[in-house]
């Protein structure tokens, strides 16, 4: 799987989460500045990446990211 192609799952699962239209999500989204995401809510985002992407994101990575793009680009890299 690409970049693009995780990218666009990212999107995708964000959306749903937070009950957004997926046109409104793309890789600059900001998870608390443009999406009003909590830090639970971040929390429950990696673990359904992890689950969907079947990867294991640990604590020090995820508190790295403030994008969807950097969240993909990380599931990417794995």
């Amino acid at each position: 799987m690409n970049n693009e192609e995780v990218t666009k799952k990212v999107c995708n699962i964000v959306a749903d989460q937070m009950c957004e239209e997926t046109s409104k999500v793309n890789a600059e989204s900001r998870f608390k500045e443009d999406l009003g995401m909590d830090s639970l809510d971040v929390t429950e985002l990696v673990m359904n990446c992890e689950r969907e992407f079947k990867v294991t994101i640990n604590d020090e990575e995820y508190a790295n990211f403030t994008t969807v793009g950097e969240l993909a680009n990380l599931i990417a890299s794995k």
